[in-house]
C-alpha cells in the first residue's frame, strides 16, 4: 500500500518493505561488526603473544642462566628470539654480508650478534645500529648468501650467540683507537669481537 496525499486527508504508508530493508542492514551491520571483531580479537592475541616475547628477548638473550652450546661451539640461551620485520632482516642481512664476506659462518653470525647486542644494550632499532654514522659498513647491495640469511635468522629468530656475553664491537686489520678501551671477546677469522 503506498501513501496518497489527499487534501485534507493522509493515507497510513506500508512501513513493511522499508522495515525489511532496514532490518537486513542491521543484521549486516552485526554480522560485519562480529567478524572484524573476531579478527581483531585474533590479531590482538597474536601481537600480545608476540610483545611477550619481544620483551622477554632481551633478557632471554643476553642474561638467560641456561646456555646450550652446539658442536660448533655456538651458544643458545633457550626460548630467546627478537622480533625483526622483513624490511630490517633485509638491511640486518645486507650489512652482515657486507661487513663478513669470505668470513665463516660463525664470523658471519658474530657480527649479526653484535647488531642484536647493540640493539639491546643500547635500546636502539636494528636500523638505527647499522645506520648509525661509521659503524658498519654500507649494505651490500648485491646477491645476499644463503648462509648470511641463515646465520641472521639463528640469531634473532632463535637467538644463537657465538660469545656468551655482550658484544658490541669488532674490527679487522690495524687496530682502531677505541680498541684499548675495550674487552676482548675472541678472534674469529679476520675480525677481533670486543665489548
Amino acid at each position: 500500500m503506498r501513501s496518497i496525499f489527499i487534501r485534507g486527508k493522509v493515507r497510513p504508508i506500508s512501513f513493511l518493505p522499508l522495515l525489511f530493508i532496514l532490518i537486513g542492514i542491521i543484521l549486516i551491520c552485526i554480522s560485519l561488526q562480529a567478524i572484524i571483531n573476531v579478527s581483531v580479537d585474533s590479531r590482538l592475541d597474536y601481537l600480545e603473544n608476540r610483545t611477550t616475547e619481544v620483551e622477554n628477548a632481551p633478557y632471554n638473550v643476553l642474561n638467560s642462566d641456561v646456555v646450550q652450546t652446539t658442536q660448533d661451539g655456538i651458544k643458545q640461551p633457550e626460548n630467546a628470539c627478537y622480533f625483526i620485520n622483513d624490511s630490517e632482516r633485509e638491511i640486518i642481512e645486507r650489512v652482515v654480508s657486507a661487513e663478513s664476506k669470505g668470513e665463516s659462518y660463525e664470523g658471519k653470525m658474530a657480527v649479526a650478534q653484535t647488531i642484536l647486542d647493540r640493539c639491546v644494550a643500547w635500546d636502539m632499532t636494528p636500523v638505527e645500529v647499522v645506520t648509525a654514522d661509521s659503524q658498519y659498513a654500507d649494505m651490500n647491495n648485491g646477491g645476499i648468501s644463503e648462509d648470511t640469511k641463515n646465520a641472521v635468522r639463528e640469531v634473532f629468530d632463535y637467538g644463537y650467540r657465538v660469545f656468551d656475553d655482550y658484544t658490541t664491537h669488532f674490527y679487522s686489520g690495524v687496530e682502531p683507537y677505541w680498541a684499548s678501551s675495550k674487552e676482548s671477546r675472541g678472534i674469529i677469522g679476520n675480525h677481533r669481537f670486543m665489548y
